[in-house]
C-alpha cells in the first residue's frame, strides 16, 4: 500500500514533549515498516493545528484528491488537527478518497461510539491549545510590564542583531552603514524603487541574503526603532503569514532595548520627505482601470495592470514586459489601447448576459474544468 506520513509541531519546545519532527518521522517510519507500507511522500510543518491552511497539509490533501494514497499515517491525531471540527472535515474528506487514516499511538475507532470519542479527543485538544495561547500571552505581557521584550525577535531588523543573554540588540555596524545610506537617498527623493534597485545593482544583500524588495525599504524608512525607540504592539498577528498593524494607543514603548542608528531629527526629516514625494505624484482621476486584477498575459501569465503614457493616453500593459528591483524583463507583449480592451470586454459580456443559454453554457464549462 502506498502510504504517506504527516508531522507536525507547533513550537520547537514540543522536542521537550517528546513530539518533535524528527521523533515523529521515525515512529511513523517504523510503524509503515512493520506494516509493509511503501511511503511515498513525507510531509513536516511547524504550524498551528488550529488551522487548516497550512503549506504542507495543504500538501497532502491535493495527494489525496488524486486519489495518490492508500493509507496516512500520523504519530497522534492531534497532530493533524488540534480543532475538532476541523478534524472531522479532514477525515470525512480522506475516506471520501478512500484513504485510510492510522496514528501510531492511537487506535481510530470507526464506530459511531468510537467517532464521538474521536472528537471528543479533539475537543479536549482544541482547549488545550487555546490555554497555551492565553498563558503564552500572560507571559508576553508580564515581559512586557518588566520592560523587556516578550519574545525573540527571529532574524531580527537589519542593523542589529539579537543578544539573548542581555535581552538587548546591538548595532551591526556594517549594516548601520547601509541604513544611513537608505535615509540619505530618502532625503534625496529617491524613490524606494530606487534605493531598492541601486542598492542590489551595488551587489548589497538584504538581511536574509537575498535581494531588496521596495516594500522592505518602505518598512525600514517607517521604522522608529531606527531611533533607539522599541515598541510592542505596533502589529499582530492574524494568521502565520498575516500581520496587522495596531493603533499607536496601543503601543508599549520599551526602554534601552535598541540603541539609535539614526537621530530622531533625520527619522522626521524623512518622513516629511516621504510626504511630499507622495503629494507631488497625486493618483490622477483618470487613471482608473476597469480590467485590472482581471486579466492575465497570454505570454507569460503575469497580470495584466494599466498605466498612462504622456499623462493622458491610457493603455493595458504587461506586468513583466517591466524590469523591477529584484529581475529583469521577462515578456515582450506589447501595450493594449484601454478604450478598445474595455469596449471588447464589455460588449462581450453584454452578449453573454442576453443569451441566458450561452451564459450557462460558459458557466457549466468553468465548472467542469476546475472539478
Amino acid at each position: 500500500m502506498k502510504a504517506s506520513i504527516y508531522a507536525r509541531v507547533s513550537t520547537d519546545d514540543q522536542d521537550k514533549e517528546g513530539t518533535s519532527l524528527q521523533t515523529q518521522l521515525q515512529a511513523c517510519l517504523k510503524y509503515c515498516h512493520d506494516k509493509g507500507y511503501h511511503v511515498t511522500h513525507k510531509f513536516t510543518e511547524t504550524y498551528s493545528g488550529l488551522t487548516l491552511e497550512r503549506p504542507q497539509l495543504t500538501q497532502l490533501r491535493d495527494l489525496v484528491r488524486s486519489n495518490g494514497l492508500d493509507v496516512i499515517v500520523i504519530y497522534c491525531l492531534d497532530r493533524l488537527s488540534r480543532n475538532a471540527t476541523r478534524g472531522v472535515i479532514l477525515r470525512d474528506e480522506f475516506e471520501k478518497h478512500h484513504t485510510l487514516l492510522e496514528s501510531v499511538t492511537e487506535d481510530i475507532d470507526k464506530s459511531p461510539l468510537g467517532e464521538a470519542i474521536t472528537y471528543l479527543r479533539g475537543t479536549f485538544a482544541q482547549i488545550e491549545a487555546e490555554k497555551i495561547k492565553e498563558r503564552t500571552m500572560r507571559g508576553k505581557l508580564a515581559r512586557v510590564s518588566e520592560g523587556k521584550l516578550p519574545q525573540g525577535t527571529g532574524i531580527g531588523i537589519y542593523g542589529y542583531q539579537w543578544d539573548k543573554t542581555t535581552g538587548k540588540r546591538i548595532i551591526l555596524h556594517k549594516e548601520a552603514k547601509i541604513i544611513h545610506k537608505v535615509f540619505k537617498m530618502a532625503l534625496d527623493r529617491l524613490s524606494i524603487n530606487q534605493i531598492a534597485t541601486d542598492l542590489n545593482k551595488q551587489g548589497i544583500t538584504s538581511k536574509s541574503g537575498g535581494s531588496w524588495h521596495p516594500l522592505t525599504i518602505r518598512l525600514i524608512l517607517a521604522n522608529p526603532t531606527y531611533t533607539g525607540k522599541t515598541y510592542y504592539g505596533m502589529s499582530k498577528r492574524i494568521t502565520k503569514t498575516k500581520v496587522i498593524p495596531q493603533p499607536r494607543e496601543s503601543w508599549t514603548l520599551l526602554p534601552d532595548i535598541t540603541p539609535p542608528i539614526i537621530t530622531e531629527h533625520i527619522f522626521a526629516l524623512t518622513q516629511e520627505a516621504i510626504a511630499r514625494s507622495k503629494l507631488s505624484r497625486p493618483v490622477k482621476p483618470n487613471a482608473a482601470y476597469l480590467l485590472t486584477s482581471f486579466l492575465k498575459c497570454s505570454k507569460c501569465g503575469s497580470p495584466i495592470t494599466g498605466t498612462t503614457l504622456n499623462g493622458k493616453y491610457r493603455y493595458y500593459k504587461c506586468r513583466g514586459a517591466t524590469p523591477t528591483t529584484t529581475r529583469g524583463k521577462i515578456c515582450d507583449a506589447g501595450y493594449i489601447k484601454a478604450h478598445q480592451l474595455e469596449t471588447s470586454v464589455w460588449e462581450k459580456l453584454l452578449g453573454m448576459l442576453s443569451n441566458p443559454l450561452t451564459l450557462l453554457r460558459t458557466l457549466i464549462n468553468d465548472t467542469e474544468g476546475q472539478s
